[in-house]
């Protein structure tokens, strides 16, 4: 069955990226929009503040969604 409307899902695991993940995200949020889709961030544990920077994201954009692992 085809899908008249397209949608992804973006699984991206990380650790210790806050240098990178607000970039990162920021690129990928239009693509997930135009697509209908959903971005998954998997945090294993960072130290850096990854997760911090994930959460105000994930406040202000439902698409976005954070699995933080203690």
């Amino acid at each position: 069955m085809t899908q008249a409307n397209p949608s992804i899902l973006i699984v991206i695991p990380c650790l210790n990226e806050a240098a990178h993940i607000d970039g990162l995200l920021d690129q990928l949020r239009p693509a997930a929009a135009r697509l209908g889709g959903r971005i998954v961030v998997a945090d294993g544990g960072s130290s850096d503040g990854t997760q911090a920077i994930v959460e105000k994201i994930v406040a202000k954009d439902p698409r976005v969604i954070l699995l933080a692992n203690p």
